[in-house]
């Protein structure tokens, strides 16, 4: 008797430490966007090929961890020649580097939302960055990341020659998530 009840607990508390897990799905399809626009020019585009493994807790920032990678594959500027360009290996490299790679190492508060900071990998280039963002939830169990950021394509290899050393891509995040 004694055993059974030991085993009984045991399996409530396994049990229980699956129902308050702080692991969120992405939910697939159009929804999931990450648009980007290269400030000095103004060419503008998307990638849609997103995957993240997001483990968040908004009380326990500490142990929250987001990871994602991008299928540098899906870039789509709606000019089909150009992202075909963009994907040899005079910018992006897509069969040698098929994915952008991004891993938060701290997650903190801010005034209008959180900052993940970590480390972004494109082509074989990582650099740390901070992506500021909002996290929203509803009672149905559904949220949402929305984030923004900065970033050279110099420093990654994407951009060559020094007169581009200074250009900047403004990147919107926007990822749909459920339990």
């Amino acid at each position: 008797m004694k055993k059974t009840i030991i085993v009984s607990l045991s399996l409530l508390m396994f049990a229980g430490a699956f129902t308050l897990s702080n692991l969120w799905k992405v939910v697939k399809g159009k929804s999931v966007t990450i648009n980007f626009k290269l400030n000095q020019e103004g060419t503008i585009g998307t990638f849609t090929g997103v995957d993240a493994t997001i483990d968040f807790d908004e009380k326990n920032l500490v142990k929250s961890k987001i990871t994602a990678s991008i299928d540098v594959k899906t870039i789509n500027t709606k000019n089909s020649k150009r992202d075909d360009h963009l994907r040899t290996v005079d910018y992006f490299d897509a069969e040698k580097y098929p994915k952008i790679l991004f891993n938060s190492t701290s997650i903190e508060n801010t005034n209008s939302g959180f900052l993940a900071k970590g480390k972004l990998t494109i082509k074989d280039q990582t650099q740390d960055i901070e992506v500021p963002f909002t996290f929203e939830k509803n009672k149905k169990g559904k949220a949402s990341f929305k984030g923004n950021m900065l970033v050279s394509p110099f420093k990654y290899g994407i951009f060559k020659g020094e007169k581009r050393k200074e250009e900047t891509v403004t990147v919107e995040v926007v990822i749909p998530l459920s339990k």
